[in-house]
């Protein structure tokens, strides 16, 4: 549903996705019990696309 709406607000939904996985990123870093150097990310077709442009 919220793919729906980002194409009729005209929004891509990939730069959706990528500022949530980003700010969720932040929310990691901020935890003491992460190590914020090692936070990976993979994926496949769609999944790759979007991992690669969550990178910084």
């Amino acid at each position: 549903m919220v793919f729906l709406k980002a194409i009729l607000l005209g929004f891509n939904p990939l730069i959706l996705n990528i500022w949530d996985a980003k700010r969720c990123i932040e929310y990691l870093k901020s935890r003491r019990e992460v190590d914020g150097d090692r936070i990976g990310m993979m994926g496949l077709s769609y999944g790759g696309t979007y991992a690669l442009h969550c990178s910084p």
